[in-house]
């Protein structure tokens, strides 16, 4: 009998590790390809250190692109919530290989030091970036997303996308609001940072 029961628990075991191995390893990554992997725009921005910069000057790994606003009420600070979450999670090699940034759609309001505040409440490693209205319109469109200013309530209506770009600065896959909230995104996040993209 003790035999039968040590040879169910080591079945068990093993389902269970197999189970665990697909949904970390084998099961295929969420969000959405992007067809043809198009090269994102590389704009002369202006960094939340308030320093001269592109997206591609913070190293040649995996990026996560969000584009939001700091006085943002309720998407962009889930959103970079679930990030800092999973980023946490992740080993310092893989943090290394992996880096968040925000694209603010309000230059007026969202100065470098505005910017370096607000992420700091998520993630000292996220980083921020604002620029001309111009720079700006050219990084939305580069990246499919839309935002406009709220005139009446003052607030930004925009694009609530997370966009993986690989090291060549191409646009490979992105993440839905759904894949954030169910916790898809922060499964993927260390294959990604792997660049399994």
């Amino acid at each position: 009998m003790p035999r039968l029961i040590t040879a169910v628990l080591v079945a068990v075991a093993l389902v269970l590790g197999g189970v665990l191995a697909y949904r970390t390893v084998l099961a295929p990554l969420g969000g959405t390809v992007v067809q043809n992997a198009p090269r994102v725009p590389d704009e002369a921005l202006v960094s939340d250190a308030g320093k001269a910069a592109r997206l591609s000057d913070f190293g040649g790994g995996t990026r996560l692109v969000f584009f939001g606003f700091t006085r943002c009420p309720d998407v962009c600070p889930a959103t970079l919530g679930v990030l800092a979450r999973a980023y946490e999670n992740l080993s310092e090699g893989q943090k290394e290989r992996v880096k968040v940034m925000l694209v603010s759609v309000d230059p007026g309001n969202d100065k470098p030091e505005v910017l370096r505040a607000y992420l700091r409440r998520f993630n000292p490693d996220f980083r921020g970036f604002t620029g001309t209205e111009e720079a700006l319109r050219r990084m939305e469109a580069g990246f499919f997303v839309y935002a406009r200013h709220d005139e009446e309530h003052d607030s930004f209506v925009h694009g609530d996308t997370v966009a993986v770009v690989d090291a060549e600065g191409r646009m490979r896959r992105v993440y839905t609001q759904d894949d954030v909230a169910s916790g898809t995104l922060a499964r993927d996040l260390p294959r990604l940072a792997a660049g399994r993209i």
